[in-house]
Parts: structure tokens; C-alpha cells; sequence
């Protein structure tokens, strides 16, 4: 996790544990599980071997899961 991911996934964890609004709990949680998860997925696609033939390169799986999140990029999670 970069610096600024770790950071900022800090900062909603200390606000999680302090937030008295449950549906903002939620919400924070809800990113935090986001930045959670696309860590994971950097990880599993890390140890895949990259293929040049046309298929799926793991920042292509990345980039697709966090579309699949309502994402465009690890920026913006910070931006919601």
C-alpha cells in the first residue's frame, strides 16, 4: 500500500472508531473495505505471472475491480 492509500486508510480507521453517526460509519467503513480490497486484489494479481498474449494483465484486473466498485482509481476513493 502507497503512502498516501495507507494514510489515508489510517485516518479512516481513527474516524470509524470515533464517529457517533451510523450511517456515517457506514460509509466510512465502506471505503475502508474499498481500500481493503484493492490492496488484495494488488497482491493476488502480483503473484500471477503478466501475460503478453492479449489477456488480462494484473493492472487490467485492478482497474477492473474497482470499476466494478463504482470506482475510476485509487484517487478516487479519497474523492468520495
Amino acid at each position: 500500500m502507497i503512502g498516501k492509500d495507507r494514510e489515508r486508510l489510517m485516518w479512516l480507521c481513527g474516524q470509524a472508531g470515533i464517529d457517533q453517526d451510523g450511517e456515517q460509519f457506514m460509509v466510512l467503513v465502506a471505503e475502508i473495505n474499498a481500500l481493503l480490497d484493492a490492496k488484495q486484489t494488488k497482491i493476488e494479481c502480483a503473484k500471477e505471472p503478466a501475460e503478453s498474449d492479449g489477456q488480462v494483465v494484473p493492472y487490467t484486473r485492478l482497474a477492473s475491480r474497482l470499476r466494478k466498485n463504482g470506482l475510476r482509481d485509487l484517487d478516487s476513493l479519497q474523492s468520495q
